[in-house]
């Protein structure tokens, strides 16, 4: 069964990736015990067209708020202005202020 030029689409929950088939023909310049040398081969090769990833990782709050070291505004101790204003804001509509 010949598939060049047919393309294979694999999807799953978070992405999708798409692949073409291709047909590489040539002649086997090597001898070995088993082939004659100068004897044509064929070989069916995968070559990716697209990856797409459309899920995003979830995140929390705390990691797009804070460095590394848990610090909130990412300075020296210091918040950023109208940092506390998100927060409260958020928590209002959460129901938990």
């Amino acid at each position: 069964m010949k598939a060049d030029g047919d393309i294979i689409i694999i999807a799953n929950l978070g992405a999708l990736e798409a692949y073409r088939v291709e047909t590489i023909e040539g002649t086997d310049p090597q001898e070995t015990r088993n082939v004659a040398a100068g004897t044509q081969k064929e070989r069916t090769n995968l070559r990716s067209i697209t990856k797409i990833d459309y899920i995003e990782p979830h995140i929390r709050m705390s990691d797009d708020m804070s460095d590394q070291l848990g610090r909130r505004g990412h300075s020296s101790g210091k918040p950023a202005a109208g940092e506390g204003h998100g927060i409260q804001l958020l928590n209002q509509q959460r129901g938990t202020a």
